[in-house]
């Protein structure tokens, strides 16, 4: 038994040093941030959202290529209906690999939300039932970013993530397209 607990312990902590190793300040670029805007799409239950969306990030390179990022965008819902405009904020953690001006990652994200969303349920009237969506939702979030003048580039990231649902819109995935300029800055 002894010996069994003192291998799991051995194996973290060459786990750890060799997380470590890859990511060492010394063997890394320097931390860069990335920002813009996205344009695309937010799909709620039945009914597609054009999203304006701000972002912004930060990641770390390694020389091997490894990307290390976190990645913030909040999708604003311009209003459709009398539920208003809404907000859907995705907040990422990724992975992947940068090199010869692309980086592509993917990881998982936490979505907070407050739309309007309308379900497949229609009343008396034949008019589809809507109601706003307020929570957390767990998912996943990838991006592709292709830079094609120094700091200058485009991105395009998707997600999807699961909602909590309401009275006229049950529990189910989501997604997220969207697509724009980007800008990086490096720290010198």
């Amino acid at each position: 038994m002894r010996e069994g607990k003192l291998d799991r312990i051995a194996s973290g902590a060459l786990a750890l040093l060799l997380v470590g190793r890859a990511i060492e300040p010394s063997r890394a670029h320097a931390l860069e941030v990335t920002g813009g805007v996205q344009l695309g799409g937010v799909i709620i239950g039945s009914s597609p959202r054009f999203s304006v969306s701000p972002h912004v990030g930060a990641s770390v390179t390694t020389e091997g290529g490894f990307l290390f990022a976190l990645r913030d965008i909040a999708s604003i819902l311009p209003a459709t209906d009398i539920h208003g405009a809404g907000i859907y904020n995705h907040t990422a953690l990724a992975i992947g690999y940068a090199g010869n001006g692309v980086r592509v990652s993917a990881g998982p994200s936490l979505a907070i939300y407050s739309v309007a969303a309308c379900g497949t349920l229609v009343n008396a009237n034949g008019k589809r039932l809507c109601s706003r969506l307020s929570g957390f939702s767990p998912g996943l979030h990838a991006q592709i970013e292709y830079y094609f003048l120094g700091p200058l580039g485009l991105s395009a990231s998707a997600s999807v993530d699961w909602l909590t649902g309401s009275d006229v819109l049950p529990p189910g995935p989501t997604a997220t397209i969207l697509v724009g300029p980007l800008i990086t800055w490096s720290p010198k």
